[in-house]
């Protein structure tokens, strides 16, 4: 499940660390405003060997300082189904090999550099948005 989706900072102090201050966090559908319900993802396929937290963590950091949190799936093909907020759901295509080639055994590290990835914009882009 997508962090700024369900979660709530105090919740678990332990795993603030997943969100940003700066970002929404959506609790309930009528939290849902300055993102379309459609471009909202909800659910997400998670790369097994990234699996560690009950959330897929995107950090929403500038694209010359990305990193990837956890590896999204990328077992059909180099994609991955996600599920959005309205109800649909697609299958994403990764583009970069850093996306769908992550290293092996326990790579889940959390701060994996990944500057300039367009995947990792996609993911942003349909993570959350920033506070007012």
């Amino acid at each position: 499940m997508n962090a700024s989706v369900g979660w709530a900072e105090g919740l678990n102090v332990a795993l603030d660390f997943c969100v940003s201050p700066a970002y929404r966090l959506f609790r309930k559908s009528s939290d849902i405003t300055g993102i379309s319900a459609d471009g909202l993802f909800v659910l997400s396929d998670v790369h097994y060997e990234s699996i560690c937290w009950p959330f897929m963590g995107v950090t929403m950091a500038s694209a010359s300082r990305a990193q990837v949190f956890h590896y999204p799936a990328s077992y059909h093909n180099r994609s991955a189904v996600l599920a959005f907020a309205d109800g649909h759901v697609e299958t994403r295509r990764w583009t970069d090999t850093r996306t769908y080639r992550p290293k092996t055994k326990q790579f889940h590290g959390h701060a994996e550099p990944s500057p300039s990835n367009l995947d990792i914009a996609w993911l942003q882009e349909r993570t959350t948005v920033k506070r007012n």
